[in-house]
């Protein structure tokens, strides 16, 4: 006897998993103006968090994912902010509207000094 037919809202097969929270590290907000390098063209970007891993900032364009870039933020502290530069390598962008791509990127390279102004704002310093 043959089984019926699928019906709407039925699947045949194996179901996708939810795809897991792969982050590492906590993020912590952070809102401000940044620039992001590629290539040549230096594009305006707005950050929205950080964490010891990454960064995620807002584009007018999407950037591929793979594509390595330079990022120039600044980090808030008591007394006063610090610049900081880093590559990073970008891991997803997402599409939120008009003229803004959410992107989420890695660090992969991070000088002395950058690392140790993201560690201190990260723990509160």
């Amino acid at each position: 006897m043959a089984s019926p037919p699928p019906t709407a809202g039925s699947t045949t097969g194996p179901q996708p998993r939810p795809m897991a929270n792969r982050r590492v590290a906590p993020r912590i907000a952070l809102r401000g103006s940044a620039s992001v390098a590629i290539g040549e063209q230096l594009v305006a970007a707005e950050t929205c968090d950080i964490s010891g891993e990454g960064l995620g900032f807002v584009t007018p364009r999407p950037i591929s994912p793979g594509r390595r870039c330079a990022v120039t933020f600044t980090l808030p502290f008591a007394g006063g902010e610090r610049t900081v530069t880093a590559m990073v390598k970008v891991a997803h962008s997402t599409y939120l509207a008009r003229e803004r791509f959410q992107i989420g990127a890695g660090f992969a390279e991070l000088g002395a000094e950058a690392a140790e102004a993201i560690r201190s704002f990260l723990s509160g310093g």
